[in-house]
C-alpha cells in the first residue's frame, strides 16, 4: 500500500492499471425503505437506478423542479433497503427535499443511525477491492464513475480498524490522498460538489451529464429542464480546465478585457504545469480563449 504524498505518475498508472481507493469521510448516508423505494428514488433523480440489482450501484444527482443540483448521490441497492451517500453538510436537507414528493408510495426514507464510512476504488481492479472488502465485513457494491470502474464500499460501525490498509492490499493499488485526488479530478476536468458547483448549478455547467444523467429513462424530478438545455447544447456556465501561468487561489475572480466572466474552483500543480478547474460564462469558455486571474495570465484548455 502507497500512503505517503501521492507522486502523480503512481496515482496515474494505479488508475489505468489496477485502483485508487479514497475514503469519503465527508459522506452522511441516507435510508431508503419500502416496496416501491427504486421506482420512487428513480422518479427523483437524474440516473436510472429503476433497475438495479443487489450489489449494483450507481452515481447520481438530486435536483430540483427547475434543473438546478441539490446534491450528488451514490446509490448502493441492498437486498431489503437503499443506502445513499451524501454530502453530510446536505442531508437533512435532501431527506426534506425527497420526501416532499413522496405521496402515495410505499416508501421511506431518514438519516442513518449509528455510524458509517464510505469509501470508492477507482480502476480495472475496482471488483478486486471490492472482494477484499466482503472479506473483513464490509459492503461492496459496484458501478461506473466518470467511465472508471468502481466499488463503492461501507463499512457500518467498526469493521476494521484499519480498513483503508485492507482495501489496498490488492496488488498495485494506491490508496489516494486529498490532495492526490484533486490532482486527478483537475487533470480530468472532474467537477466536485460543494467544491467546483453547488446547488445554484445545473448538471451541465458541472460537465457531469455523460455519466450522472440518464436521457433515456422514464421521467423524473426536473428532467424537462435539464433534457431542454442538452438540446439547446448552452448551459449559462461550463466548468473548464485552465492552463495558468503562476498560482493562484481558489475562490479567485477569471477576468476576460477586464470583465469578471466567472472564478476558479480549483488549483493543482500537473507535470505538465500549474492547472486548475474554472467556471466560466460559456461564451468565454471556449479552448485558447485567455483570461487573466489578478495578474497571472491563463488560457482555457
Amino acid at each position: 500500500m502507497n500512503t505517503r504524498m501521492n507522486p502523480f505518475a503512481d496515482l496515474r498508472h494505479a488508475l489505468d492499471q489496477s485502483a485508487i481507493v479514497r475514503p469519503r469521510p465527508d459522506l452522511g448516508t441516507l435510508v431508503v425503505t419500502g416496496d416501491d423505494r427504486l421506482s420512487w428514488l428513480s422518479g427523483l433523480i437524474t440516473n436510472d437506478v429503476g433497475k438495479l440489482e443487489v450489489g449494483q450501484a450507481a452515481y447520481a444527482l438530486a435536483v430540483n423542479r427547475n434543473g438546478k443540483v441539490q446534491s450528488d448521490v451514490w446509490v448502493v441497492v441492498e437486498a431489503d433497503r437503499l443506502l445513499l451517500g451524501v454530502p453530510s453538510v446536505e442531508a437533512e436537507a435532501l431527506v426534506a427535499h425527497l420526501d416532499h414528493y413522496l405521496i402515495m408510495e410505499d416508501a421511506e426514507i431518514a438519516v442513518a443511525e449509528g455510524t458509517w464510512s464510505w469509501w470508492l476504488a477507482h480502476g480495472p481492479e475496482a471488483e478486486t477491492v471490492a472482494a477484499a472488502a466482503r472479506t473483513i465485513g464490509a459492503r461492496a457494491s459496484l458501478t461506473t464513475f466518470n467511465e472508471w470502474p468502481t466499488a463503492v464500499v461501507i463499512a457500518e460501525g467498526t469493521v476494521h480498524p484499519n480498513l483503508g490498509e485492507e482495501l489496498t492490499k490488492p496488488e498495485g493499488t494506491v490508496l489516494a490522498t486529498p490532495e492526490g485526488w484533486d490532482r486527478l479530478r483537475v487533470a480530468h476536468g472532474l467537477a466536485a460538489f460543494g467544491v467546483d458547483y453547488g446547488n445554484d448549478a445545473y448538471p451541465q455547467e458541472a460537465r457531469l451529464e455523460t455519466f450522472a444523467v440518464s436521457f433515456n429513462k422514464g421521467c423524473y424530478l426536473g428532467q424537462e429542464a435539464v433534457f431542454m438545455l442538452e438540446k439547446r447544447g448552452k448551459p449559462p456556465r461550463r466548468l473548464v480546465r485552465l492552463a495558468l501561468d503562476a498560482t493562484v487561489e481558489a475562490g479567485a475572480p477569471v477576468q476576460r478585457d477586464g470583465t469578471k466572466v466567472g472564478k476558479v474552483t480549483t488549483v493543482a500543480e500537473l507535470p505538465d504545469g500549474l492547472r486548475a478547474l474554472a467556471m466560466l460564462k460559456t461564451k468565454h469558455s471556449d479552448t485558447g480563449t485567455a483570461v487573466t486571474i489578478g495578474d497571472v495570465g491563463a488560457q482555457v484548455l
